[in-house]
């Protein structure tokens, strides 16, 4: 211990020594990678998206509109309740931590469906922090960092937006504010789809319904922020219908309800059985207090909390409902030293959960043990931005936490103290070119247990996690920056320990083991991206991305993960016009890698037959590569009104239509069951829209 605090304090403080008397304002290098909001400060490689590039294709929530971001990938695996993950650089979604405003108000647990009710309406703009050298004083950040940033109120608008699409999309939104009072209201639906028209939906139905306030006040020399939001979320999926089941079903899908047991044909059973209903409801508050000490110092109290409850049913046979409340105080303090910019900071983090279930710890003969935790963390952060010279400048950063996790119910611990050292490196060699080394330690609290599972078909779960999962991150960049143009390439390596997963190769009617993994993987991303003005008024950004994942590691993750992907954006301004094309091609994918080799479209459980027990027809095992667009085009009427037209899914292409629905038999060992989760491609079909806004 004594020798980590001393490596890490060692790549915290910058030797005084080695001052010299220069300009004591932290450089800024800003650099845009595209003219409509997206831009990268080409000195710390952290790429922000504005709150206009995040809705300017339609997106209703954070989880659709974040994979514009390089690096940065949304995967729905699983097709029946929708559950999504954020992942950066080819980490698990776990690994992503998701601020707002500074504040860590999401968590493993949350943000499992959590990000599908975070609204883009009052968003201003995300920070996309890649790696744990990154992300600085931020916690955990195994994979990086998302930090929204939430409209604050400048001057007296009013903006209203809605859209219709074909498929029967719709969404309307609500920003008014003053100087001091930003209101936002935002609600939406998103209707499944049946491509291959079986009776099971390969995109269940979404409905969000949220809204926000958010106040800042001056007050001498102390500056108050205090934010609210309400958010409820509501998923059906498996029917199409709309169907729900006034509780959960205790039989699962059989092979006889699919016409030749074969699940890529028509589903002729119970609806309850394939169904799964998943209701939502999260608010948040966050408050914040700054006061200015002296023209060169500051501090800042940061509080707040969040309260979110799931009510599921699921497909699988059971009900589960969990209360996720976390509480965050921070004090944190600033002030310029010479050359030296310092921050430092104490903070306590508390979460609770509460989970339950008729179908699981009450009916069954043998009742489970609830999943139900607490996790405490109490950390201190130090960080130093110190700009040497014109060239040189040095970001460093030392977190030290205290972790504690109990799963109350089933009297098992963790206890441990992390130290985590970050630093960035950054020259400039000119006024045009930079590069940057930085490294970092992230690392995670493994606190989700059987939600995350919840696809499993398995008699309870065990716990055998003793460890907090870790990773050592190292990322270097070279850009160069200029008035009209821009090129920049990346490396991203990250050694990760201790990863938690669920062990589900088991025989049926025993658990789940939840353990550690004793492996090191090895995670790399290396990309490469251009752009800049075509003409006046035309802006295009090519990009090339491509993420090595080792094999052991692959077969962990929840689904099949982006190999290769070329992004492309396309944009013409005019006075009245603005138009957009955005191109993605995902390579091809050889699906055995991630676990895919159990999945089959026919289960025999018919005793008088011959194949008694057996699955056969295996899914497909070769994902193709596909391109993926978006189009869209806006004219503006006069200076108070737009009308706007989109098309999603420009090519129409989906892994359903190519022949391969997402619905399969999936088998362990000495047994299969139902499920809607062999997801590799695009889920939804071509869908027009419609839109109009009025802006005062």
């Amino acid at each position: 211990m004594k020798n980590k605090l001393f490596v890490a304090l060692i790549c915290f403080l910058p030797l005084a020594a080695m001052a010299q008397e220069n300009s004591t304002e932290v450089l800024e290098v800003e650099g845009k990678r595209l003219d409509q909001g997206r831009q990268r400060d080409s000195n710390s490689q952290t790429e922000s998206l504005s709150g206009d590039t995040l809705r300017q294709y339609g997106a209703h929530s954070l989880a659709d509109a974040i994979s514009q971001a390089s690096g940065v990938n949304t995967q729905t695996f699983c097709a029946n309740c929708g559950a999504k993950r954020i992942t950066i650089d080819g980490l698990r979604g776990e690994h992503t931590t998701i601020l707002i405003d500074g504040f860590p108000m999401h968590s493993t647990i949350s943000a499992f469906y959590g990000i599908d009710a975070i609204p883009v309406v009052g968003l201003s703009g995300v920070e996309v922090m890649r790696g744990a050298g990154q992300a600085l004083m931020a916690p955990e950040a195994i994979g990086g960092v998302l930090n929204l940033l939430t409209v604050n109120p400048k001057e007296k608008k009013l903006r209203i937006f809605s859209e219709y699409g074909s498929h029967g999309s719709q969404q309307t939104s609500v920003l008014a504010s003053s100087e001091k009072l930003v209101l936002t209201a935002q609600q939406g639906k998103l209707e499944s789809w049946d491509i291959d028209n079986n009776g099971i939906g390969e995109s269940p139905f979404r409905k969000t319904q949220t809204y926000s306030l958010k106040l800042n006040e001056k007050l001498g020399d102390n500056l108050l922020s205090l934010r609210h939001s309400d958010a409820n979320l509501l998923i059906i999926g498996g029917n199409t219908e709309r169907f729900r089941p006034s509780s959960f079903t205790r039989i699962q899908a059989q092979p006889t309800d699919f016409v030749g047991r074969d699940v890529a044909k028509e589903y002729i059973g119970d609806l309850g059985r394939i169904t799964d209903v998943i209701e939502l409801q999260r608010k948040e508050t966050a408050f914040s207090l700054q006061r200015e000490l002296s023209p060169e110092s500051e501090v800042e109290l940061k509080l707040s909390q969040v309260q979110q409850t799931q009510n599921a049913n699921y497909s699988h046979g059971y009900d589960y409902r969990n209360k996720d409340q976390i509480s965050f105080a921070e004090l944190s303090y600033q002030t310029s030293l010479g050359e030296h910019i310092l921050t430092a900071a104490v903070e306590s983090r508390w979460q609770r959960m509460i989970s339950k279930s008729d179908a699981l710890y009450i009916e069954r003969l043998e009742p489970l043990t609830p999943d139900s935790l607490r996790f405490q963390s109490q950390a201190l952060s130090l960080r130093d931005s110190w700009v040497v010279n014109d060239h040189w400048s040095f970001d460093s950063a030392l977190r030290i936490d205290q972790l504690h996790i109990n799963w109350t119910d089933l009297d098992f611990k963790i206890e441990e103290t992390i130290v985590a050292p970050r630093i960035n490196i950054k020259y400039l060699w000119d006024d045009h070119i930079s590069s940057q080394l930085s490294y970092g330690i992230g690392y995670r609290p493994p606190l989700t247990l059987f939600e995350s599972e919840h696809g499993s078909n398995h008699d309870g779960f065990l716990v055998r996690i003793d460890k907090v999962e870790r990773a050592q991150s190292w990322v270097y960049s070279l850009s160069g920056n200029y008035p009209d143009w821009f090129l920049s390439g990346t490396v991203h390596h990250t050694q990760l320990e201790n990863m938690a997963f669920a062990f589900d190769k088991v025989p049926k009617g025993s658990p789940l083991i939840f353990q550690n993994s004793d492996q090191r993987y090895s995670i790399t991303t290396v990309d490469v991206f251009t752009g800049g003005k075509l003409w006046e008024q035309l802006n295009l950004q090519f990009g090339y991305e491509q993420f090595f994942y080792p094999g052991d590691y692959a077969e962990k993750l929840p689904s099949a993960a982006i190999e290769q992907r070329v992004l492309t954006d396309l944009d013409w301004t005019s006075a009245r016009w603005d138009l957009g094309l955005q191109l993605v091609w995902i390579g091809a994918r050889d699906l055995k890698r991630y676990g895919y080799g159990q999945h089959y479209k026919v289960y025999d459980l018919d005793v008088a037959s011959p194949t008694f027990g057996e699955v056969s027809e295996q899914k497909n095992q070769n994902a193709p590569a596909f391109w993926f667009g978006n189009a869209r085009g806006r004219w503006k009427i006069n200076e108070n009104y737009s009308v706007s037209l989109r098309v999603n899914n420009l090519f129409n292409f989906t892994q359903t239509a190519y022949g391969d629905s997402p619905t399969t038999w999936h088998y362990h060992l000495n047994h299969a069951h139902f499920d809607n989760f062999h997801t590799w491609g695009p889920l939804m079909g071509r869908e027009y829209f419609w839109g109009v806004e009025g802006s005062w």
